[in-house]
């Protein structure tokens, strides 16, 4: 009976493995989260390797000194030398001490299985509340960030997706090299038509679908190239104001020509309706790659980033204000270039200053704080948001979580945590920048994005990554 009860305690001990076992970002969560268990690792390491053996020597030695010897016993020694006239016991005892030194390594251990059980209710938690935060999303884009968020901290089902008028058909969940892809039913019809003057645009297949349009994979035969092609939903088509939005989508892309900035190829009508034909990038986007690896280190969240301000800084000097920066409107090529798209809410300098108080574009949990509060924005309101971006790079969550309005109401009065209280190892340099970019006054902030150019620069020689 005791036996039984045994095995079952150890195999419950064990099952609480598997969701680590299962999912590599709730690993990363609970080491990063287990710092004392960290430097208890080093330490014994550096103790076992360095000390361990000399120090139980020595040990041995005192304990089990050699027996004094008779004449008979030295005259032994000079005719035979290696006959050894230690401690019987020394050895063994020696061995036994290494041994003990070893068993060290169970104090981390210990350590760090006192931090399992709260990651783990922690990520349940987090899933959770995202996935409740998707029962609320107002469009389908949202709902989609939602769930894969979920799905990052989930480590029991899956989450399920019903999505309205929209439904995941491709069920890629369970993949965690792929994302899910939206696809409106209202699609499925355009499979392998054509688009344009002479049917140029042969479509392949759709791509993904947001709350305002669908991309699709299409080959131009006029200039043998494979493009992205993104078409207004029909129930947006008779939407002004997203026809708009579509229209100066377009307008941005088209004045900006830069290597980190997606390009745009044309604009044409098709049934009456507005297709826009762009650069296919099929190396997925920043938000899929933050959702498999959790988190980045810290030289290569800067050199990209650097990438991402750099593309900024052409949009800003052409004075295009993105106002939507986030991981899921940075996509890559096939060879891993990094791009900005979906300049959809994009205004130019001008037009900025005449918005309308009160009015919120933009996805909320990047939003600055005077975007939020409905009030002006300039380019300081995307060094906030590319902030937010670098904060979720680094550590694989947002700062700001709860329903959309908890989550505006944070972004205008609470300070975002400080990353090196998320990670112990964050350099001085990389800490400082955040607090600077996500500082709650624009004034407070970079004033400019050459600005934080010059500071990113800095901090990349600081880390020595690309030389």
């Amino acid at each position: 009976m005791i036996s039984d009860k045994f095995a079952s305690s150890w195999i419950n001990n064990l099952q609480r493995f598997k969701p680590l076992i299962l999912k590599p970002f709730v690993v990363k969560m609970w080491l990063l989260s287990a710092h004392k268990a960290q430097l208890s690792a080093v330490l014994v390491l550096v103790f076992v390797l360095a000390v361990a053996p000399s120090a139980c020597g020595a040990l041995a030695d005192a304990l089990y000194p050699p027996p004094a010897q008779s004449l008979g016993k030295r005259i032994v020694k000079v005719f035979a030398p290696n006959v050894s006239h230690k401690h019987p016991l020394r050895d063994a005892r020696y061995q036994t001490f290494l041994t003990a030194s070893y068993g060290l390594f169970a104090l981390p251990l210990w350590l760090l299985l006192q931090h399992l059980a709260p990651t783990l209710q922690r990520a349940r938690a987090q899933s959770e509340n995202y996935k409740k935060l998707a029962l609320i999303a107002p469009d389908p884009e949202t709902k989609q960030q939602l769930l894969q968020t979920a799905l990052r901290y989930s480590v029991d089902a899956l989450p399920s997706v019903k999505q309205g008028h929209a439904t995941v058909i491709r069920d890629t969940y369970a993949d965690q090299s792929q994302s899910p892809t939206l696809i409106h039913p209202d699609t499925q019809s355009l499979q392998a038509t054509a688009i344009g003057d002479n049917q140029r645009y042969q479509v392949v297949k759709a791509l993904a679908s947001g709350g305002a349009g669908v991309v699709y994979q299409a080959l131009d035969t006029r200039l043998k190239r494979q493009v992205a092609i993104k078409q207004l939903l029909t129930h947006n088509a008779e939407n002004a104001a997203m026809v708009a939005r579509f229209r100066e989508e377009a307008h941005s892309l088209a004045n900006l020509n830069h290597p980190h900035i997606i390009a745009i190829f044309d604009l044409l009508e098709h049934d009456n309706q507005l297709w826009m034909v762009m650069e296919l990038m099929l190396g997925g986007t920043l938000a899929d790659k933050i959702r498999v690896k959790g988190f980045f280190n810290f030289s290569c969240a800067i050199d990209l980033l650097i990438d991402i301000a750099d593309g900024l800084a052409a949009a800003h000097g052409n004075n295009i204000v993105h106002r939507d920066i986030k991981p899921e409107n940075i996509l890559f090529t096939d060879k891993g270039v990094a791009k900005i798209s979906d300049f959809g809410i994009a205004k130019s300098a001008a037009q900025i200053t005449q918005t309308q108080h009160g009015l919120v574009l933009g996805s909320p949990g990047y939003m600055s704080p005077e975007q939020a509060a409905g009030q002006s924005t300039d380019s300081r309101s995307d060094i906030y948001a590319l902030g937010i971006t670098l904060f979720e790079m680094l550590t694989g969550e947002l700062p700001f979580i709860g329903s959309t309005t908890q989550v505006l109401t944070k972004h205008i009065t609470q300070p975002a945590p400080l990353l090196s209280s998320l990670r112990y190892e964050t350099p001085v340099s990389v800490d400082r920048l955040l607090q600077k970019m996500l500082a709650k006054e624009p004034e407070q902030r970079y004033q400019s994005i050459t600005e934080l150019q010059s500071a990113l620069n800095m901090i990349q020689i600081e880390l020595g990554t690309r030389a």
